[in-house]
């Protein structure tokens, strides 16, 4: 109860009048100016790895305007925009290796300078470049993220504090001089550890999911199984091609709960594309001969 806000009981609600809003305006909000209606849609798109500006100008904007970032770089102005022929939408290459979230348009209205933000909208949330921070991971650093039960932002900030404090990630002096001896590069320890991360990586795919975006980026964001498969494929030698497998194999188990409009033919198809681009990231990696056809014949059944 106490965490309830402070209220008053009323006797008879249904005789209750409400004599007002509760929310008042502010003179920056009744002053501020509004876009135009020519300024239509300002979209991010990435394709093919190339970033893109698509912005959709109607045929009444102001005769004189410009669009910049918030930072004032120039993007668009008015002449530019009648020189190209006035296309109804004018698609941008976009450097930066982040997306605006909103742009400055400047223009005149009635002989009086007017400013206003014109918010940029991501086509595609899934092909955001991931934080720094989510992108710096070693294997060694995922394998922990992916086998604990904390939230993912929680233990990257611990592993940035670790390293910030030159804190190397090693083991305390053992007394017991047979668990001196390292055993981190044998294969059976190597694949259970794997293993561990593949059955936490299942964990967080099975949480629920509504959106194609969402199963997008917890497929190949910084913490799935795209991005695990490329470490273990750059780190783990031979045995990397059957590790893929059997980390394509546990994503084939993933039980997904997806909700509000997200359709199960979707969310497969998308699955499915994952599995074919792990199989393709095990072409010369590690062939030996002995693994390599059980390795084809486990993708072989995945895909089937």
């Amino acid at each position: 109860m106490k965490s309830c806000p402070v209220s008053q009981s009323i006797d008879a609600p249904g005789a209750a009048q409400f004599l007002g809003s509760c929310l008042g305006s502010s003179e920056e909000s009744e002053s501020a100016n509004r876009l135009p209606a020519a300024f239509g849609l300002a979209l991010f798109r990435i394709e093919a790895g190339s970033a893109s500006l698509e912005l959709e100008l109607g045929d009444r904007a102001p005769d004189a305007f410009s669009i910049s970032t918030i930072s004032g770089s120039p993007i668009l102005n008015a002449t530019q925009w009648e020189a190209g022929g006035r296309p109804t939408r004018t698609s941008l290459a976009w450097m930066d290796t982040k997306p605006p979230t909103a742009l400055n348009v400047q223009w005149f209205d009635q002989g009086e300078p007017r400013t206003a933000y014109w918010i940029v909208n991501v086509v595609d949330a899934s092909s955001l470049p991931a934080p720094d921070e989510l992108t710096g991971l070693t294997l060694e650093e995922l394998l922990e993220v992916l086998t604990s039960a904390r939230p993912v932002f929680e233990i990257v900030m611990d592993l940035i504090g670790r390293r910030n404090a030159g804190r190397p990630q090693s083991r305390t002096a053992e007394p017991d001089p047979h668990r001196r001896v390292d055993t981190s590069r044998y294969l059976l320890k190597r694949m259970r550890r794997a293993s561990d991360a593949f059955e936490g990586m299942k964990e967080r795919l099975e949480q629920p999911v509504s959106s194609l975006d969402a199963v997008r980026w917890r497929l190949t964001g910084p913490v799935g199984p795209v991005a695990l498969a490329t470490k273990l494929i750059s780190s783990e030698g031979e045995a990397a091609t059957f590790m893929v497998a059997e980390l394509a194999a546990t994503l084939r188990t993933v039980r997904w709960r997806a909700y509000g409009s997200l359709s199960e033919s979707a969310l497969q198809f998308e699955v499915a594309g994952v599995i074919r681009k792990l199989h393709a990231m095990t072409y010369g990696a590690g062939d030996v001969p002995s693994l390599a056809g059980y390795v084809e014949s486990m993708f072989e059944e995945l895909l089937n």
